[in-house]
């Protein structure tokens, strides 16, 4: 029994150091510590918009889109490469009639694209490099509204936290006052109860503060190769709500994917006529011929091309003039869809910002917060009414932040509708 109760103790301690160890580790990460010089990261920001420039060219899926442009840029070289010219070698030996005799031919023959199919060839190389272009600059203007509404975001959670922290030390001074006194009425324990429920409560909000925090750290450290506390600093604290114009033509980078698109279609088109016409061979020849001591030199000129007599390729073309119309299509529906699309964020972001100028700020609710938990420590204030004011206080101040997030989201978007997201600041 002494050696089980030994035993127990020691495994009861060891859980305690393990566990005491993890959340020191836990408290590391949330201070966003790291090895400096293990994996590339760009210089300590001073400002929000050099946190922007970092995650512009170093996001793991912009990086990702950048490779896969440059190998578009390899195909466009290598589609412009002139065909090689092929050598023909033919030798024959043999007796006829107790004759000896040698034939040998040698041929150069350089192979001519007719009807432009290297043109084509290059011109489909170069669409579906400017289709690679466009998909990168989809990705990078994607990458860019997650990262300023990641970056406001953490600025919101650090307003909550401060707030928050703040909260548990009105609840702990007034818990710590009522444990002080000799007695307390029935009021009182009723008091201390709500108390101390409510300190629990806010103390899984500043948890779940925490976690969202580390998460949207993982996501720049990630990004830019700096830890929470290397940005926190340069975190963007006020909003710029511009007004912006009823209509624009579309420049997204979706329309310049799709017009990438239809310039691809029309070059696989002129491709496919190309294809109607043979690839000739041409060359100089060469040939010799022995018979005994007989000696004889032969030139002349060499000539090979398939016969189009069962198809003149009318089965590609009609597919390639049906991949056109489509194309062509595709763009009419996709301005069309942009046109609405901007229509309607734009409706959406104009009511948003009538709603939040309407709509009281945080340092006004973080005052006021400030002034009831002062009345509640005095005692003036209820104990229900305090603690539902500071849980209205919390969720008109998640509203509220959610509403900003939605409308800089808004705003964003239709920066990138209107091509302009890779000029614009923060």
């Amino acid at each position: 029994m002494k050696i089980s109760l030994r035993f127990f103790l020691a495994s009861l301690f060891f859980a305690l150091g393990v566990a005491s160890n993890a959340f020191a580790h836990d408290e590391g990460k949330e201070a966003g510590h790291h090895q400096h010089g293990t994996h590339e990261e760009c210089p300590i920001p001073k400002s929000a918009m050099d946190i922007l420039n970092c995650v512009r060219e170093n996001h793991p899926k912009i990086r990702a889109a950048v490779l896969q442009e440059k190998y578009s840029q390899s195909v466009q070289s290598r589609e412009s490469q002139i065909p090689n010219p092929n050598l023909n070698f033919e030798s024959v030996s043999g007796d006829m009639a107790g004759v000896s005799r040698k034939e040998t031919k040698v041929s150069l023959m350089q192979p001519l694209q007719l009807g432009g199919q290297r043109g084509a060839r290059v011109e489909i190389a170069e669409a579906q490099s400017e289709r690679s272009r466009a998909e990168l600059e989809e990705v990078r203007a994607n990458v860019l509204i997650e990262t300023v509404v990641n970056l406001y975001r953490l600025n919101q959670l650090k307003l909550q936290s401060e707030s928050a922290e703040r909260t548990i030390q009105a609840y702990e001074s007034s818990i710590s006052s009522l444990k002080r006194r000799a007695a307390l009425s029935p009021e009182q324990k009723v008091s201390l109860s709500v108390f101390q429920m409510a300190l629990a409560e806010t103390r899984l909000r500043v948890l779940s503060i925490s976690e969202e925090r580390r998460a949207l750290s993982l996501y720049f450290h990630r990004a830019t190769g700096n830890s929470y506390d290397e940005i926190k600093n340069a975190l963007p604290t006020v909003y710029k709500w511009p007004k912006l114009s009823e209509s624009a033509k579309s420049m997204s980078p979706a329309r310049a994917l799709v017009l990438a698109e239809n310039r691809t279609a029309q070059a696989e088109l002129k491709f496919a006529q190309a294809e109607s016409w043979p690839v000739l061979e041409i060359g100089p020849m060469w040939q010799m011929e022995e018979e005994g001591s007989e000696k004889a030199n032969l030139f002349g000129l060499q000539l090979s091309m398939p016969l189009p007599i069962f198809n003149v390729n009318g089965g590609g073309r009609k597919l390639a003039r049906v991949a056109v119309d489509n194309s062509n299509e595709l763009v009419k529906i996709l301005e069309r869809n942009e046109a609405h699309e901007r229509e309607e964020i734009l409706h959406n972001y104009e009511d948003s910002l009538k709603a939040l100028q309407a709509s009281p700020q945080f340092a006004d609710i973080d005052q006021e917060n400030r002034k009831n938990q002062k009345l509640a420590a005095s005692g003036l204030i209820p104990v229900s009414l305090i603690i539902e004011a500071q849980r209205s206080n919390a969720e008109l101040l998640n509203t509220l932040q959610d509403r900003e997030l939605k409308t800089l989201h808004a705003l964003w978007t239709i920066y990138k509708l209107d091509g302009r997201i890779l000029t614009e600041s923060l």
